[in-house]
């Protein structure tokens, strides 16, 4: 499996085992989206490289 950013993963384990699966909720880095509930408006946005953005090199 390829990424956005064209990194090579395995399957999501769908279990919290594999980390492979972390969002951003309401600001909070790192929170794994298959062990969240989704509630109403809560804000979820996939995670993007941080570094690039950052401009850290």
């Amino acid at each position: 499996m390829v990424n956005d950013h064209q990194g090579i993963s395995g399957a999501y384990c769908g279990m919290g085992v594999c980390h492979c699966c972390h969002v951003k909720v309401n600001k909070r880095y790192k929170k794994r989206a298959c062990q969240t509930v989704v509630k109403p408006q809560m804000v979820v946005e996939t995670l993007t490289n941080r570094f690039s953005e950052e401009g850290i090199k």
